[in-house]
């Protein structure tokens, strides 16, 4: 299994519901993952942190660079890089059993 994990850092004034609420229809939108778990950052949690995270499990890379690749997956990547802040993502990929 693939677990792709990306943290996303948003601008000021970018509507964080927003971006989760798009992230989240991904899972119907996009084929390939077994699993598309959307979280936002706790409003108790320190304003320094990311904002939004998303953990997609794929069961392998080949599901996953077809799922990076989907029309609407992209459409979601222009979407949220007009409300990333400078170096506002990080994305971490690694496998398990």
């Amino acid at each position: 299994m693939i677990h792709h994990i990306v943290l996303f850092r948003l601008k000021a004034d970018a509507d964080a519901a927003e971006a989760a609420e798009r992230a989240k229809a991904l899972r119907t939108l996009v084929p390939g993952a077994e699993e598309l778990e959307v979280r936002l950052n706790s409003p108790e949690a320190d304003s320094s942190n990311s904002q939004l995270l998303l953990h997609g499990v794929f069961p392998d890379f080949a599901a996953l660079e077809t799922y990076a690749k989907h029309p609407r997956h992209l459409e979601f990547v222009a979407f949220i890089r007009q409300h990333l802040a400078e170096n506002g993502r990080s994305c971490i990929d690694y496998e398990t059993e």
